[in-house]
């Protein structure tokens, strides 16, 4: 199951391959998506709820269903010419979709128009707004600023990127990471990246200039893949595939 980042939503993939979305201040349930991906679609809501991306990486079609969470009314598809592995919305009404060839594509989701019959596979579907390229390998996570202005990006390179979300210029690159990056994160107030790897490390970065901040942190020997912070930006959460959780104070990097 997915929430939406507000809290008001929650997405759930059933067996049959349909979506159900629940209304969590109500429990009860708002829509069932027959969204045609597949048995295992990967879903995301947007930040408000009102809009839930539908996509399946085993399919390698490079397409994102867009829906209107609210009906259940089908919007516009998304696709672009290689196999999607992460897609994330924006604050501000975009969309990012991350691909097998070391490319970030920025879509407008709110200038779409709706497609009833699709065009030729082989093309690029929707209106695109940036292509982000620079990562020598394979992109693994990315995460939009607070306020939609700039786009992290982690991946298999050892690499953390910063770009301008509105013109695809590659801001600053931050290295440090000794194995593949597998989450980065923002804090809500924007001043604080976090990352980390699939050696079990945890770094905090400047998110205004690339430096680091402290020293690298131990979460253990396993992939760590996910961080969160906290509403007030002063703690961050890691999780790790040897099943544990770790809270650290992001100013001092102690375990809290």
């Amino acid at each position: 199951p997915v929430f939406s980042p507000d809290g008001s939503r929650l997405a759930e993939v059933m067996t049959d391959g349909t979506v159900r979305l629940l209304d969590l201040a109500t429990l009860e349930r708002v829509t069932t998506l027959k969204v045609g991906l597949g048995l295992y679609p990967s879903v995301v809501l947007s930040r408000d709820g009102k809009y839930l991306a539908c996509w399946n990486d085993a399919e390698g079609d490079g397409k994102v269903r867009i829906y209107n969470a609210l009906t259940g009314e089908f919007t516009t598809t998304f696709r672009y010419t290689s196999q999607i592995s992460q897609v994330k919305f924006s604050p501000d009404g975009r969309i990012a979709t991350v691909h097998a060839d070391h490319t970030i594509i920025v879509w407008d989701l709110l200038a779409f128009e709706k497609i009833e019959i699709e065009p030729s596979a082989t093309k690029p579907l929707g209106r695109i707004r940036q292509i982000l390229k620079g990562h020598k390998d394979r992109i693994s996570t990315v995460a939009f600023s607070p306020n939609g202005s700039r786009l992290a990006s982690g991946s298999d390179d050892k690499t953390v990127k910063m770009w301008d979300a509105t013109t695809a210029r590659e801001i600053f690159t931050m290295t440090g990471h000794l194995e593949k990056v597998t989450c980065v994160a923002f804090s809500p107030d924007g001043r604080c990246l976090a990352s980390g790897d699939s050696r079990g490390t945890v770094r905090m970065w400047d998110a205004a200039t690339g430096n680091p901040v402290g020293k690298p942190l131990s979460h253990g020997r396993e992939v760590v893949n996910h961080a969160s912070f906290s509403p007030d930006s002063k703690l961050v959460a890691t999780a790790s595939l040897d099943k544990t959780a770790v809270i650290w104070n992001a100013e001092t990097g102690e375990k809290v």
